[in-house]
């Protein structure tokens, strides 16, 4: 990058041509694509802070021991942002704004089809399907990335994944990782705007949820104890127990 010395154009404006103070001809061509400084600029620091974060990972790599057993002990916070973090949070984002638009189309339309940008899906089950896709090891630090009105979105659709009775146990775990760090990390502004009913709603809903998934669970190992107790009585050996056999219990 030196000084430019000498600058010309073609005669319809086509083309710019640049000599620099380092022997160097540049040729600059005019495109149909529209250019924003503003969108230029972002570029620029996405690019500065992706090639950031590419190296800290490349130097945690280097720094790794040598001996497979020995595991250093990780000190850093657990929101540490990486690069598939901010992507994550990108696409939550993203995410979120296609939702409420959808459900902004919805009223205005009830009869209208789902919206192709969300591939078929309800705003509740696209934003869902988005918060999936991020890792676990980076679900903090991407909620990390949402400001705190997007973060309250998510505590607001929340509500709405817990309702639904199609809701896993590991998607339990996901919301309560969830809700519990947007709380931790916002509790001061969601409690003076007012929002401290919704807290206490998804509280109620997620010990609910909790209490009958672990009935649910304990159900099932008690009927596991039933059916191993009945194949110990008709000395079964489907399961490989028989009267001289060293007989497991489980615990």
């Amino acid at each position: 990058r030196c000084e430019v010395w000498t600058c010309t154009t073609s005669a319809d404006g086509e083309i710019v041509v640049s000599g620099s103070h380092d022997r160097s001809i540049r040729v600059w061509k005019r495109s149909d694509e529209m250019m924003f400084i503003e969108d230029e600029k972002n570029k620029r620091l996405d690019a500065v802070l992706a090639g950031t974060l590419q190296e800290d990972e490349r130097q945690r790599r280097s720094s790794s021991p040598i001996i497979p057993e020995v595991v250093p002990t990780d000190t850093s916070l657990a929101g540490r942002r990486t690069l598939d973090a901010i992507t994550g949070g990108d696409k939550l984002l993203e995410a979120l704004e296609l939702g409420e638009l959808e459900k902004l189309r919805r009223e205005e339309e009830p009869n209208q089809p789902p919206s192709v940008e969300l591939v078929g899906l309800s705003a509740e089950d696209y934003v869902l399907r988005v918060l999936k896709n991020v890792r676990r090891a980076d679900l903090e630090a991407t909620l990390q990335l949402l400001p705190l009105k997007q973060a309250t979105l998510v505590l607001t659709y929340c509500v709405s994944w817990l309702k639904a009775e199609a809701a896993s146990c590991v998607d339990i775990e996901l919301f309560y990782r969830a809700v519990m760090y947007i709380v931790h990390t916002h509790q001061d502004q969601i409690v003076s705007a007012g929002n401290r009913s919704l807290v206490s709603s998804i509280s109620g809903l997620l010990r609910s949820r909790v209490d009958r998934h672990r009935d649910n669970l304990g159900f099932n190992l008690e009927a596991m104890r039933f059916v191993l107790e009945e194949c110990r009585t008709l000395d079964d050996d489907v399961f490989g127990l028989s009267t001289n056999s060293k007989r497991p219990r489980i615990k």
